[in-house]
């Protein structure tokens, strides 16, 4: 084996093993498990993972495979972009930097490794959650397990979008100006533009593949069409559906991976790769000129006037932090955090007002619709704050304050429920008056939200393990309106009291949790 080559797989190799021991990746596919066994129903109830006219398909290989693998791959395609970037950040941070720098290595074979390592690691996270799917089917399935499906799946179905996660992070670690939240905001704008294909792509009567689909990485619009053709109807229901028992248990035909299909997701796969070669060109090499001065400028004009009005702002949630240093004990540290939140974010200050008003002044049945924007704005704002001691190196200062280890724990909670019901506060007190069920709800979810964003910030001591869930529950509780378990905050008005109570649960379990939690250095 060349030189080059043996380095490229080295480079590799360190890299997963870099990714696979982090807390964020265990945590993430632990969640990833167990949303999959909760999108998929049990087949003995009233609801089933695919329906063709209301018809139920039978727990096969091939059913799980297309059906499970689809809502699998829905969920990775955004959290698998939040596993794979902020190495940069990382070597920024713990002085490795100037030794890759200088390293005798060409800056596109480092890129080159780094983005085969963080591909092997989400392939091989797609691999297991697949063989949940496996396990799923021998516990409540229904016939033998067939690899092909699932390796079929795996292999055109989720590849593609896993190549466009690893793509788009290592353009984003590679170009200091998409290295923080800007190239995450980025990424999210992608991943939902791929789906403004679907409208054009599945209309009515639309049974033949189109080379536009392949401009959608994730596959959807695509494996749509081509089951609709396999089964000569466009009635075809994956997720959780009601289906007709009296209609007895249909079974998936053979043939679903034609040859259309599959040159249309190899046709995505190259598509997934084009950011790659923005990050060869643009690549930083962690010299410290290119990395400061992109984190320092705007980026753009405009950017730099919005910039510019908005340190007024902040200057003026500076001047409270005097204010909360008077209040004393844990009260005062508590609003000091949300002060620095709002500092750190003065767009979301200068918009405080803005929806106190509309929360005030809107007619109940747009309070809805605002709460969207509000719990938007909210989480950006949050999603921080259990990290921050350990990013800024003031945990062990921090443990030392008065309270203690514990109370700091409890301290990114207190200071984000905080902020939320700063937030909603006016719509939270016209729902009490006439919609009860949305307020508890509202009140609930603020309580989750926050333990989550406390508690996975301090376990993965990172804000994208948070921020990646969020904005997928986000995504998918505006698309799915009718659910009550998307309902957490009640702006879907379909929350209903065991939901309710289940979030207040997990979010008084998660305090528990940071309340027991020592600190770590």
């Amino acid at each position: 084996m060349s030189a080059p080559a043996s380095l490229l797989l080295e480079f590799a190799r360190h890299e997963w093993r870099l990714r696979a021991r982090r807390t964020s990746s265990l945590v993430i596919l632990g969640l990833v498990i167990a949303a999959t066994w909760l999108m998929i129903p049990d087949n003995t109830g009233t609801m089933t993972l695919f329906a063709v006219r209301e018809q139920r398909m039978a727990y096969d290989s091939a059913t799980l495979a297309v059906g499970g693998g689809l809502l699998v791959n829905l969920l990775f395609g955004l959290l698998g972009f939040f596993l794979a970037r902020g190495r940069s950040q990382q070597d920024l941070q713990c002085g490795v930097a100037p030794l890759l720098a200088s390293a005798p290595v060409a800056g596109p074979w480092l890129l080159l490794g780094r983005w085969l390592g963080s591909m092997a690691f989400l392939m091989t996270l797609a691999a297991l959650a697949l063989l949940t799917l496996v396990v799923l089917q021998l516990l409540r399935g229904e016939g033998p397990v067939s690899p092909g499906p699932y390796l079929a799946m795996w292999i055109l179905g989720m590849g593609p979008t896993l190549l466009m996660g690893a793509s788009m992070a290592l353009l984003c670690d590679a170009w200091a100006p998409l290295m923080h939240r800007r190239g995450d905001l980025l990424f999210f704008a992608v991943w939902i533009g791929q789906f403004a294909t679907l409208p054009f792509t599945l209309g009515e009567g639309t049974q033949a593949l189109q080379p536009l689909q392949a401009l959608d990485i994730s596959g959807m619009s695509a494996i749509a069409t081509r089951l609709a053709q396999l089964l000569g109807t466009s009635s075809v229901s994956i997720g959780g559906t009601d289906f007709d028992a009296s209609l007895g248990v249909g079974h998936l035909p053979d043939g679903v991976w034609s040859a259309p299909l599959v040159g249309l997701r190899l046709l995505s796969a190259l598509i997934a790769l084009l950011p790659l070669l923005p990050a060869l060109a643009l690549f930083h090499r962690y010299d410290p000129d290119r990395v400061k001065r992109a984190s320092a400028r705007a980026g753009s004009r405009w950017t730099g006037w919005i910039q510019a009005g908005l340190r007024p702002v902040a200057r003026v949630a500076g001047r409270l932090l005097p204010l909360c240093a008077r209040v004393p004990g844990w009260p005062g540290q508590v609003l000091a955090d949300a002060c620095v939140a709002l500092v750190g974010q003065p767009a979301a200050l200068l918009a405080l007002p803005v929806l106190l008003l509309l929360g005030a002044t809107l007619p109940l049945a747009d309070l809805g619709p605002l709460m969207v924007a509000v719990t938007g704005i909210w989480g950006l704002l949050i999603c921080g704050l259990g990290a921050q001691d350990h990013q800024a190196g003031t945990l062990a200062l921090a443990g030392v304050v008065p309270g203690g280890p514990r109370r700091r724990g409890l301290r990114p909670l207190a200071s984000a429920a905080l902020l939320g019901l700063l937030f909603s506060g006016p719509v939270l007190l016209r729902w009490s008056l006439h919609a009860p069920v949305q307020a508890l709800a509202l009140m609930s979810g603020v309580l989750m939200m926050s333990s989550l964003a406390a508690a996975l910030g301090h376990w993965t001591r990172g804000a994208r393990t948070f921020l990646a869930l969020f904005l997928f529950w986000m995504y998918v509780a505006t698309q799915a309106a009718v659910f009550p378990w998307l309902d957490l905050m009640g702006f879907n008005g379909r929350a209903q009291p065991v939901t309710v109570m289940t979030c207040a649960l997990i979010g008084l379990a998660g305090l528990g949790l940071l309340r027991q939690q020592p600190a770590r250095s």
